[in-house]
């Protein structure tokens, strides 16, 4: 995604863009547990995983599409191709 860089706070239960050319924020996502990957971009959506086991799917503005329990903690980042 083109100018919008995305991070995952694990203190804050959050992952939250930030314009590349300025840092404004356009928009915050809150899950119930600390994000404990980078989010992987692939065809508009972020993917990531929290401690308490569940895994991801937001759009490139926001939304969130699905989310999963996997049953355990996600520590590494997801490999989007």
């Amino acid at each position: 995604m083109d100018g919008i860089v995305v991070i995952g706070f694990l203190s804050k239960n959050k992952i939250t863009a930030l314009s590349a050319d300025d840092g404004k924020i356009p928009w915050n996502f809150t899950t119930d547990s600390p994000v404990m990957s980078s989010p992987a971009y692939s065809s508009g959506y972020f993917y990531f995983g929290t401690s308490n086991g569940v895994a991801y799917a937001v759009s490139s503005g926001g939304k969130e599409l699905w989310h999963t329990k996997l049953g355990s903690i996600v520590t590494t980042s997801a490999a989007a191709f």
